[in-house]
């Protein structure tokens, strides 16, 4: 499936804790899971300080794999995971 970046694309690996990935109107083209830890959780939300009403949430029961969102994003990319072994990153542009 392809996506229009613009801007160009950009690729952030999940951390655990909280990120502010960007903030402004972005695109979030995909999220891309290369280990899935039993547990572990990965919450996506269009907002520069807020955790409620997520555009995506993950949890390692959803296994490994690429997940095309293909989600305009107004206010940012925030994310919030809770993960010991998950890997994954996310795909976006401007």
């Amino acid at each position: 499936m392809p996506s229009d970046f613009r801007g160009g694309s950009r690729r952030t690996n999940v951390a655990n804790g909280t990120t502010q990935v960007y903030t402004g109107q972005t695109y979030l083209a995909r999220f891309v899971v290369t280990n899935a830890g039993v547990g572990d959780s990965i919450a996506i939300y269009d907002d520069t300080s807020g955790t409620s009403d997520p555009v995506w949430e993950w949890a390692g029961a959803d296994g490994k794999g690429i997940f095309y969102l293909q989600a305009p994003m107004n206010a940012g990319i925030r994310v919030v995971a809770s993960i010991s072994s998950t890997r994954a990153y996310i795909l976006w542009g401007k």
